[in-house]
C-alpha cells in the first residue's frame, strides 16, 4: 500500500465534489516535474505538532518531553490533551489514538483520535495546528470520511451510538476568528463539535463511494471552497472560466475587462448599483484567487522552458543586502581583521513574541511571579489593524465605530 492514498480524507473537499480535481493535479505535476506536491513549511510544523499530541497521548508525557518546539506548541498540544482525557474520563470511554480508517483500498487515511464506548458513544477528534484559516466542523467531508472509516472499521454485529460526534480542536486560531451569528454559536471557540445520525452518514458514504466510481468522468465543480487547496488551479480551464463569467457578471452587461474590474470598483463607486457592488464583494476573492493560481502556474512552466507569447522571466531587486555566512562565522571575519567587537554589533532588546515565551518559561521555571510576568506584558501592544469590508459570514466581529474613529484617518486638504 503507498504511503499516501489517492482518495484521502484531507483532499476530500476536493475529490468528493470535483471529479476532475485530482486527474487535473497529476497533469500539473507532470508538467512540473514533480512526483508528489511539495510540503510547506506550515503542513510540516502541523505534521510535527501532531506527532507530540501522538506521544502525549500514547506514553503519557507532557508536550515539552514530547518534544514540542516552543512555549506555543506545548499549550496548543496541551488544549488539545486537556479536552481529551476531560471527554474521555467523563464518558468512561476508550482513547483509540493515531489509527488507519478505510473506506477503500484507494480511500483512507490515519484518524487522530477517536473516543469510543461501545454501542454508546462514538467521536471522531481531528487536531488542527495551524492557525491562518478556520476550520468549519458543519458538514466537514474530511471528519465526515474519518468517520465513516471508523464505523466501517468496526467488527460485525457492533450496534452504531444514536449519534456519532466529530470535533475539530484548532488551539491557535486567533480570538477574532470565533463565529457570533446564531447558527453557530456552539462552534465558537478554539474547541468545535458537529455531531450526525448514522444514517446521515452512511448517506455521505454512498456519497464518495459514487464519487470515487465518477472520477475522471469529465465534470468539474469550480467553486470557491472547492478550489481553495486545489493544485491544479493554475491549468484548471473551468476554474478560470467560471471566475471569468462571475467577473462578467458582476459588471452591468460585462462589458469591463477582468483586469479594469478592480480599478472600476475604486475608481467609479457612483455607477454601481449596491446590488453589483456586493456581487463584486461576494466574488472578489474568488477571482483573485484564480489569477494568482494561473500566474504562479505560467511562471513555473516558463522557468522550465515553455515559451508565453508576449511574457518574459525577469529577476527582482533581491530584497535587501544580507551575508553569505550566519552571524557567528561573520563575527569571525570581523575579529580577524581587527575591528572591534562594539563597531560590528549592537544591542536590541527581543520581540514581544520572544517576550511572552521567555517570560512563561521563566514563570515555569518559577524565576519570574505572575506579578512581575504581568508588569512586563502591560507594555505590549496590539497596533490597530487595516479596516477591511468582509461578509458578513466571515468570523471575525464586526468592529463598532464612532464618528471619530470614523474619520481618525482622514488628513484634511490644507489646499
Amino acid at each position: 500500500m503507498s504511503d499516501h492514498a489517492r482518495f484521502s480524507p484531507s483532499s476530500s473537499h476536493k475529490w468528493a465534489y470535483c471529479m476532475g480535481a485530482l486527474e487535473l493535479e497529476d497533469i500539473a505535476k507532470a508538467q512540473l516535474g514533480l512526483d508528489e506536491w511539495p510540503e510547506t513549511e506550515y503542513a510540516a510544523e502541523g505534521t510535527f505538532a501532531h506527532s507530540v499530541l501522538e506521544r502525549c497521548l500514547v506514553y503519557g508525557i507532557t508536550p515539552e518531553e514530547a518534544g514540542a518546539t516552543d512555549i506555543e506548541m506545548e499549550e496548543a498540544v496541551q488544549v488539545a490533551l486537556d479536552y481529551i482525557y476531560s471527554e474521555a474520563h467523563n464518558r468512561g470511554c476508550q482513547v483509540l489514538v493515531e489509527e488507519k480508517v478505510h473506506i477503500t483500498e484507494d480511500c483512507w487515511g490515519t484518524r487522530d483520535v477517536a473516543l469510543h464506548r461501545p454501542a454508546e458513544y462514538l467521536e471522531v477528534i481531528d487536531f488542527k495546528y495551524g492557525e491562518g484559516v478556520f476550520v468549519e466542523i458543519k458538514d466537514n467531508p474530511q471528519l465526515k470520511t474519518y468517520a465513516v472509516g471508523q464505523i466501517r472499521g468496526m467488527e460485525d454485529g457492533y450496534i452504531l451510538p444514536p449519534e456519532i460526534k466529530t470535533t475539530i480542536i484548532q488551539p491557535r486560531i486567533p480570538e477574532g476568528h470565533h463565529y457570533h451569528h446564531q447558527e453557530y454559536l456552539k462552534l465558537k471557540g478554539p474547541i468545535r463539535s458537529w455531531s450526525y445520525e448514522w444514517v446521515d452518514l452512511l448517506e455521505w458514504n454512498r456519497d464518495i463511494l459514487k464519487a470515487i466510481e465518477n472520477q475522471g468522468d469529465g465534470t468539474y465543480a469550480p467553486s470557491r471552497e472547492n478550489c481553495r487547496w486545489c493544485n491544479a488551479k493554475g491549468i484548471c480551464a473551468p476554474a478560470t472560466e467560471h471566475a471569468l463569467t462571475v467577473a462578467k457578471a458582476m459588471t452591468e452587461g460585462g462589458h469591463y475587462t477582468l483586469e479594469s474590474l478592480e480599478a472600476y470598483a475604486v475608481t467609479a463607486p457612483a455607477e454601481l448599483s449596491m446590488e453589483d457592488r456586493i456581487s463584486i464583494l461576494s466574488n472578489i476573492e474568488l477571482i483573485r484567487a484564480q489569477l494568482k493560481a494561473v500566474e504562479g502556474h505560467s511562471l513555473e512552466i516558463a522557468l522550465q522552458g515553455t515559451r508565453i507569447p508576449g511574457f518574459k522571466v525577469v529577476e527582482s531587486s533581491g530584497g535587501h543586502r544580507k551575508f553569505d555566512v550566519d552571524d557567528d562565522e561573520m563575527a569571525k571575519v570581523f575579529k580577524v581583521r581587527k575591528v572591534r567587537k562594539q563597531d560590528y554589533t549592537v544591542e536590541t532588546v527581543i520581540s514581544p513574541a520572544q517576550t511572552e515565551k521567555l517570560c512563561k518559561k521563566l514563570m515555569k521555571a518559577k524565576a519570574l511571579s505572575k506579578r512581575q510576568f504581568d508588569a512586563i506584558m502591560s507594555h505590549v501592544i496590539t497596533p490597530r489593524g487595516k479596516r477591511t469590508l468582509v461578509p458578513e459570514a466571515d468570523a471575525r466581529p464586526a468592529l463598532s465605530l464612532t464618528a471619530e474613529q470614523m474619520f481618525a484617518d482622514v488628513t484634511p486638504n490644507k489646499e
